[in-house]
């Protein structure tokens, strides 16, 4: 009987160690991700007149790319995509969300 409690004691205590790695590991994973979406979003905010230097939120960041994209004449010869927005908008919507999916696909593999 006391054979058999401290087996389970200690499968549970494995089971409870294997729990907390898990979380553990997926905590590193997850602040990985977030630093590398955050620096990706920092050299965007360098490359954009009135957003360079400035440590704001990514959708204070997209928003002046999108200004900038815009006082530029709308980029991509103004041509409209599907949504009506500037071809240049759409397409640098879809490459910012590709990379933040790319980005969180390699750190859950």
């Amino acid at each position: 009987m006391a054979d058999q409690d401290e087996n389970q004691r200690l499968a549970d205590e494995k089971k409870r160690l294997a729990k907390a790695r898990r979380r553990a590991r997926r905590n590193v994973q997850e602040n990985t991700r977030r630093h590398n979406l955050r620096q990706g979003f920092e050299r965007l905010s360098a490359l954009i007149p009135g957003a360079e230097g400035q440590a704001a939120a990514e959708r204070v960041v997209i928003r002046h790319a999108v200004d900038f994209i815009h006082a530029a004449g709308g980029a991509g010869g103004g041509r409209q995509g599907a949504t009506g927005a500037p071809a240049a908008v759409v397409f640098l919507f879809a490459i910012v969300t590709l990379w933040r999916d790319e980005s969180r696909r390699r750190l859950m593999n």
